[in-house]
């Protein structure tokens, strides 16, 4: 859906007249949230879009308008077509333009395929293709790349492995990147698919980073993952140990296995777009 100029500053106006109106929420059934200050009038909206068609780089001010749009997105499967493509506008410009930018990997800019706020199978396509694209024009850049793994791993995880493979291809001795292979497979095990093919790359890995990587998010996740009868599956603690053993095997003078470092990157990890409470 393109929109013009004059057309963006127009809805821009009508779309927060409907969210900031206490009437028409309570009609559109929107999420309610406390913000930290008072909520913009709909001409301080206008103003802020009509900003950003004449300050295109200013990451901040599209942030702004990022956080204004999801802390008012109807409750599912109510939609608002409008407000949906002024926001993915400003999300695909983020994207393309500055991948790099935390908010790029927040769940301010985040498109659902088909469940959650702003729910659009066509613009989630979009959206995916707009970070693999970024991420093959900043080749080596591991900024980009994490944010883009930390998107794609949300509801497209055989995408998520393959930037983290070509980005290890890059930069060989990037251990964060590493970790992350070794922190996916271990999610895509303990998640509701069979996961068979993540244990067979594990299994045929020898990169330690990733094998430790992988037991030690195996070991602290699966305390969170659904058990049987109540206790804790013990052959996910049995994974655990295993891959942690290999991959001190290979590499036993290796400070980071597992490492304060490990923690920290898989610490960072967690803090993604699908990180504890931020649904």
């Amino acid at each position: 859906m393109r929109i013009s100029r004059c057309q963006l500053i127009l809805l821009a106006c009508f779309s927060a007249n409907t969210f900031f109106s206490a009437s028409t929420l309570a009609a559109q059934t929107t999420v309610a949230h406390i913000l930290s200050r008072p909520s913009p009038s709909p001409q301080d909206v206008a103003n802020l879009e009509s900003h950003v068609l004449e300050s295109p780089e200013d990451i901040a001010a599209r942030t702004q308008l990022l956080q204004l749009y999801l802390a008012t997105a109807p409750l599912p499967p109510y939609d608002d077509p409008v407000r949906r493509a002024i926001r993915l506008q400003h999300i695909l410009y983020l994207v393309g333009h500055h991948p790099e930018a935390p908010v790029c990997a927040s769940k301010e800019a985040y498109v659902y395929r088909v469940k959650g706020p702003y729910a659009s199978p066509a613009d989630h396509d979009a959206v995916r293709a707009q970070w693999l694209a970024s991420f093959q024009a900043h080749w080596g850049n591991s900024q980009v790349t994490l944010n883009a793994v930390k998107v794609l791993a949300m509801e497209d995880k055989d995408d998520a492995e393959i930037v983290l493979r070509r980005a290890m291809d890059a930069e060989p001795d990037n251990r964060e990147i590493a970790a992350n292979l070794g922190f996916l497979y271990a999610k895509e095990i303990l998640g509701p698919d069979p996961a068979s093919h993540a244990r067979d790359e594990l299994e045929q890995s020898s990169n330690a980073i990733v094998l430790s990587a992988a037991g030690m998010a195996l070991a602290n996740l699966s305390k969170s993952a659904p058990s049987i009868d109540g206790k804790t599956d013990r052959r996910i603690f049995n994974l655990a140990s295993e891959l942690s053993a290999r991959a001190r095997q290979l590499a036993p003078d290796d400070k980071d296995i597992p490492g304060t470092a490990m923690i920290k990157h898989f610490i960072a990890a967690q803090e993604g777009i699908g990180g504890a409470g931020w649904r």
